[in-house]
């Protein structure tokens, strides 16, 4: 079997390991990244109380050993690195896929409003929903739990939950829900999805909201729609403006990442386009960037007010890319309007999920990887650097002897203290140290450098005491090919030399595979076996696409191994096209010009959809049958197994476009055509039969008018 070993913080015997922070030089002058929590359970959210303590939302129930972790962490950052405490607790939650905790912030009269509002998922109800709970000085009360508000409809699938909560300066509280890969749902008034819900604090509904019409009919809450997965967004209390990053689509041509101003019944175009519309019944981006066959995924930040960086970034928009891993920012003119120039801040800026400014003016960053980082500014004493951190060996049987070397950099030239920290309680003073580790465990070692007045830190070096498990991926094999529909079976193997192993030393974790990102899709799950299903709807399979399937052992030391394989799916081209060319088609709810080719799984249920009538060089075609015989417009298309075209057949039924300037030779369509027009239906006479029937009659007059309001020449 061909298998890829993913070696997660450890690597072979004798193999000297790097953990440095990556140089300043690759940040702008005076700014430096500094960690403040690390060993993380996917963070997904952070949050600041106005005593200066940090709040960090974790994504995950366990730390993919079955470990029990607390959903929210509170930290004093005040000396870093420090280590969270347990804050709040969830037990009742989903996390399968996207789902789990995804935000959380305060009220902002918390001084006698001392409230919490998470957006979450709870696997009891199967809906999102938004909870508020009292905090308690050093937690919050897990009984003091109020529902704000709850989606009308079940989660389902797998994606596009983004949501980011978020007090206006009116004291409201806004929430953006993604469309849970249902596209249809951002156009349609009576469901949540795709929208920007506003509430009041108690969870009622403004009466100014726009689109309030009373008992049933539209949801009330709703306040700007046509957004595809708007995962973080952030006011400006300054300037009032709302601004709502959404994550752009899979269709690498047109896909575009955005920035929006929120406006109050604004519709911003998903599914119908992306990007400018060019369309005036949607609003366009105030910033956007398209894909260009390159996979990206836009983390809204916030706009920059606090005191520690200098002037030119006061007002900027910071902004990351989850794929890129990069973050920027982008300025604005006098009259408000974003100025498209980019400027890189970051440019190795590992998986954020969230971005946030302190109280301290420095800029928080949350990391899938486990990370909490900031970035601090200081035009005076810079801070050292820690260029190269290394330990060698990093893994092997007790008693080890591990030798450790770190090299430091001061721009400012002071001389440099170095302590190491090695995990066990010990530490050790110098820039080459040695230390022996007697008991089996994994270690993290640090090391602390000073210039006496200023201190950076390492990232953590694992250091592994004992001898690790090796784990075996039996099933699938490597490469592997399934179909939509198909039960995949996982089955696993590993010994553990120096002990026994059982069944919870085993994790599984599945995440799904596109272009050069991943998403989570399955587990974590325990045991030596387990299985999950491929989906016949929702994601499809075009483009770079799969599963990455891993299998962590963990022995009784705490010493993990991970092996993974990937599976791909048995794919076919499928052609659609219209006849006449040129009419547009949507696929799965998003529109699609055709002649178009996807490659796609085979057993894979596409909705297509084509209009019932259109109008093609003056002539007007209307819908009749598709080239394998259904006939409706909309309909279900199973992928078969081998490459298929599949044309949508209209036929012709009459004439149509603009109608002829009837009154005057001035190539204008006016009143008085319209006025000649109805004259000859009265008077009988045969002037222009707009669907060529043969009578003039009330249909023809209908499609005269109709051409004049949609504004014919």
């Amino acid at each position: 079997m061909n298998r890829t070993r993913i070696a997660v913080s450890v690597l072979s015997a004798g193999l000297v390991v790097g953990l440095a922070t990556d140089p300043a030089a690759a940040l702008p002058d005076g700014v430096s990244r500094q960690n403040v929590m690390t060993g993380l359970t996917k963070p997904i959210a952070l949050e600041f109380l106005p005593d200066g303590r940090l709040l960090v939302a974790q994504k995950r129930l366990d730390d993919n050993q079955g470990n029990p972790v607390p959903t929210i962490l509170i930290a004093d950052v005040s000396s870093i690195p420090t280590a969270g405490a347990d804050y709040l607790t969830l037990t009742d939650l989903d996390t399968a896929s996207e789902k789990g905790l995804v935000d959380l912030c305060i009220d902002p009269h918390f001084h006698h409003m001392p409230y919490i509002y998470i957006y979450h998922s709870p696997a009891s109800t199967g809906r999102f929903r938004i909870t508020r709970y009292t905090h308690m000085g050093d937690h919050a009360d897990p009984s003091s739990a109020v529902l704000i508000w709850e989606n009308p409809e079940p989660y389902e699938g797998c994606c596009h939950f983004g949501g980011s909560l978020n007090f206006g300066p009116d004291d409201k509280l806004y929430l953006t829900v993604g469309d849970a890969f249902d596209p249809d749902s951002a156009q349609d008034l009576t469901r949540a999805g795709g929208k920007v819900i506003r509430l009041n604090r108690d969870g009622s509904i403004p009466a100014d909201n726009p689109f309030v019409d009373g008992p049933g009919g539209n949801l009330d809450e709703i306040w700007a729609m046509g957004l595809r997965n708007p995962f973080r967004a952030a006011w400006d209390l300054e300037t009032s403006r709302f601004l709502i990053s959404e994550v752009g689509g899979n269709v690498q041509s047109t896909a575009s990442e955005d920035v929006h101003l929120g406006v109050a019944g604004a519709n911003y175009g998903w599914p119908d386009c992306e990007g400018p519309c060019e369309n005036p019944a949607f609003a366009d981006p105030v910033h956007s960037y398209a894909h260009e066959g390159m996979s990206a995924a836009i983390i809204g930040g916030f706009v920059y007010r606090g005191e520690q960086f200098p002037l030119e970034y006061q007002g900027g928009y910071f902004y990351a890319d989850y794929a890129r891993k990069w973050v920027r920012y982008a300025t604005f003119d006098v009259t408000g309007t974003m100025v498209i120039d980019d400027q890189e801040f970051d440019g190795s800026a590992n998986r954020l999920a969230d971005l946030i400014e302190g109280p301290d003016g420095a800029i928080y960053t949350a990391s899938f990887g486990g990370l909490v980082r900031r970035y601090v500014f200081d035009d005076g004493n810079t801070p050292p650097e820690v260029v190269a951190a290394e330990a060698d060996p990093v893994y092997g049987p007790a008693p080890l002897a591990v030798s450790f070397d770190a090299v430091g950099f001061d721009a400012d030239g002071d001389e440099l203290d170095f302590e190491w920290e090695f995990g066990d309680g010990a530490s050790s003073e110098g820039e080459t140290v040695g230390y022996t580790y007697t008991a089996n465990g994994v270690y993290s070692a640090v090391v602390h450098i000073s210039d006496g007045d200023r201190e950076a830190v390492s990232d953590p070096i694992m250091i592994e005491v004992g001898v690790a498990p090796e784990p075996e991926i039996i099933a699938p094999l490597d490469g592997s090919l399934f179909r939509a529909g198909d039960t995949i079976m996982l089955e696993g193997a590993a010994v553990d030399p120096d002990g026994t192993l059982g069944p919870s030393s085993y994790s599984w974790l599945v995440q799904f595979v596109h272009n050069n990102h991943l998403h989570p899709e399955f587990g974590p799950v325990g045991g030596t076996d387990a299985s999950f299903e491929i989906g016949t709807t929702g994601h499809d399979f075009s483009d770079d696409t799969g599963y990455m399937i891993e299998l962590t052992v963990t022995d009784a030391d705490g010493i993990s191994r991970t092996e993974s394989v990937v599976i791909r799916p048995d794919k076919i081209d499928l052609t659609l096209v219209t006849d006449p060319a040129g009419i547009e088609v949507t696929l799965d709810q998003i529109p699609r010009t055709t002649p178009l080719v996807i490659d796609t799984a085979i057993n894979f249920d596409h909705t297509i959809e084509v209009v019932e009538q259109a109008c093609v060089d003056g002539v007007m075609y209307e819908f009749d049958s598709w080239s394998d015989g259904a006939m409706t417009p909309t309909r279900v298309f199973t992928v078969p197994e081998t490459d298929a075209t599949l044309v949508a057949v209209f036929t012709a039924a009459g004439s149509c476009g603009c109608p002829a300037d009837l009154a005057e030779p001035f190539g204008v369509l006016d009143l008085l055509d319209i006025q000649a027009f109805t004259g000859a239906f009265v008077t009988g006479d045969l002037l222009a039969d707009m669907n060529d029937d043969g009578i003039l009659d009330l249909v023809d007059v209908n499609a005269f008018i109709d051409g004049f309001v949609n504004g014919c020449p």
